[in-house]
């Protein structure tokens, strides 16, 4: 049993809602539910995007000294694509120097 379900008799006595109305605010609900899906796997992602940017910069850093990594840190931040973060970490740990991992930044 839904939410809907458990409190539809108490909707239907305390707002009054005629039958017909009944489906259309039950409609109503499940766009809700999809919005909040979608702004919920929109937020994860951007979490996900947020840590292999920082990630990569650590590794960067640690790999090849805080010397010119800035000047990767705002390119590595505008790349939306978790898979290319990930390509780029990878890279990252075969690379010889920062520079082959700037040529794919």
């Amino acid at each position: 049993m839904g939410l809907f379900d458990k409190y539809s008799d108490f909707i239907d006595v305390y707002a009054e809602i005629r039958e017909d109305e009944r489906e259309s605010i039950r409609q109503e609900i499940n766009e809700h539910k999809e919005e909040t899906a979608m702004l919920m796997q929109y937020l994860k992602e951007e979490g996900i995007n947020q840590g292999l940017s920082e990630s990569l910069m650590l590794f960067l850093k640690a790999r090849f000294g805080a010397k010119g990594i800035e000047l990767f840190e705002r390119s590595i931040s505008k790349i939306a694509d978790i898979g290319k973060l990930k390509a780029l970490i990878e890279a990252a740990a075969q690379a010889n120097s920062v520079q082959d991992v700037a040529k794919l930044i």
